[in-house]
């Protein structure tokens, strides 16, 4: 299944820089949020790394 969303890539800089990619679904309704914080170590934007998948 696809669905049609917004994507805008943002930065925020204060004593550090954190940047990422904000995913809208397009039309009016209210949608559940989740924000991925990766710790140390390698991970990719879906969240999977350090040999977890």
């Amino acid at each position: 299944m696809s669905y049609e969303v917004k994507e805008e890539n943002v930065v925020i800089q204060s004593e550090v820089k954190l940047a990422g990619t904000v995913t809208i679904p397009n039309g009016e309704s209210v949608y559940p949020a989740v924000l991925i914080l990766p710790g140390s170590g390698n991970s990719d934007r879906d969240g999977s790394g350090g040999g977890l998948s």
